[in-house]
């Protein structure tokens, strides 16, 4: 396994002058993400940077500001009191340089008032736009610190126009360098290594529990983050998608599916693969069908494929698999769903569901997914199978190529 050294101040100096290059001269004030209370008490959750922030700085401290304009660039550190820091520690400003190549790092108070002597005579800025403080597609409260920030902008001057940086940045970041297809690289070898594990040893497991307890015990001795919480889902629970309790006791006889993935530097594999001692017959040929349909979307997928597009023929021919199995007679749409229910592929990156554009075409450079599943409740049989794709102009790498593809464990 090849080692990653990680990212130097010039990799994140670089994606800052692209950004200045790409959005002209009007100033830059852009926001970490910030610490959110877990109970009463002052324990936080733990924090996780905003990836558009962390890409451009490399710094991974809560409610940071960055600042820039063609003549320069600098830090605002965030105000804390005594106690804080007593707590929690304070920040170390020759560190944020050295990760940043930001040399100018001023204490809040100096900061914003520099930073309002400038938002005074200006008329726009580029800044990320806040999302809703709820997303009701997925249930959850999103983080306030880009709202927090503009609401202070304004308060400084209200008739400032706010220009969304978001749709340049995903363009950006779309296309990996070689530094970000390593770290990617190391991530997704990690993860084979932590799945091969999981199978040799699998015979000794009762609990789900158990196996994701080995999975975070061995990112923690490689130094390796969750890029995810990891999905340790045996018979009926393989069929939620996104299934996390990982409390359920192992059925041998059913089928045990993990979708599991580490993070270095910030940067993410996802993989998925499922386990059964001694499949049956009918989860053999369920198996087999999500197998082939993972074939035909790899062939697909090459630089000029527009993912949209993709998508819909990757979903017909899974509709003649489901066909075969006997789950559906005729091929449209809502029949599909019912058995073959998420996006075959989405982008890999930062974050584990990266930016990118699913209406434009694919280029080389970008990382996805292939994960086909078929899922069927009423017989307690789901199976997905994950691996991680470099696009390149003659077709495609499967970066995960090692990680085994039998069902059986071993």
């Amino acid at each position: 396994m090849e080692n990653f050294k990680g990212f130097g101040s010039k990799f994140f100096a670089g994606n800052r002058a692209e950004l200045k290059a790409r959005f002209g001269g009007d100033p830059i004030i852009i926001t970490g993400n910030g610490l959110l209370q877990k109970t009463r008490d002052d324990d936080a959750f733990a924090f996780q940077q905003s990836a558009n922030f962390w890409y451009l700085t490399g710094i991974n401290e809560p409610d940071m500001v960055l600042v820039m304009d063609a003549s320069e660039e600098y830090i605002i550190l965030p105000k804390r009191d005594a106690r804080f820091e007593v707590f929690s520690g304070g920040f170390d400003s020759l560190k944020i340089a050295r990760l940043s190549g930001i040399n100018t790092i001023y204490s809040n108070q100096e900061g914003w008032r520099r930073l309002a002597g400038t938002l005074k005579t200006v008329r726009q800025v580029g800044t990320f736009k806040p999302e809703p403080e709820y997303d009701r597609i997925y249930n959850v409260y999103t983080n306030p610190a880009a709202r927090r920030l503009v609401k202070r902008l304004k308060n400084v001057n209200k008739n400032l126009s706010l220009a969304d940086l978001r749709p340049e940045l995903a363009d950006m970041r779309s296309i990996k360098s070689e530094a970000e297809i390593s770290a990617i690289k190391y991530s997704i070898d990690h993860t084979v290594e932590a799945y091969s594990l999981i199978s040799k040893n699998f015979a000794g497991y009762k609990n789900e529990r158990e196996i994701e307890a080995e999975l975070i015990c061995y990112g923690a001795k490689h130094g390796l983050n969750q890029a995810f919480s990891p999905i340790v889902a045996n018979g009926q629970n393989a069929c939620t998608l996104h299934y996390h309790q990982n409390q359920a006791g192992i059925d041998k006889k059913q089928i045990t599916l993990l979708d599991i993935g580490y993070s270095t530097n910030g940067y993410c594999a996802d993989l998925t693969r499922v386990i059964c001692p001694e499949p049956s017959n009918r989860q053999e040929a369920v198996y087999s069908a999500v197998l082939e349909i993972q074939t035909y979307a790899l062939g697909l997928l090459k630089s000029g494929t527009i993912p949209r597009e993709y998508e819909k023929q990757v979903a017909r021919f899974a509709g003649e698999k489901l066909r075969e199995l006997g789950l559906i007679g005729d091929v449209n749409p809502k029949s599909v769903f019912k058995h073959f229910r998420h996006r075959t592929s989405h982008f890999l990156g930062i974050d584990v569901h990266d930016v990118g554009d699913y209406s434009k075409p694919l280029a080389s450079g970008m990382v996805l997914t292939v994960e086909p599943g078929i899922y069927i409740d009423e017989e307690s049989i789901g199976v997905r199978i994950e691996d991680d794709v470099l696009i390149s102009e003659k077709g495609n790498e499967v970066l995960s190529k090692n990680l085994s593809r039998r069902i059986e464990p071993g």
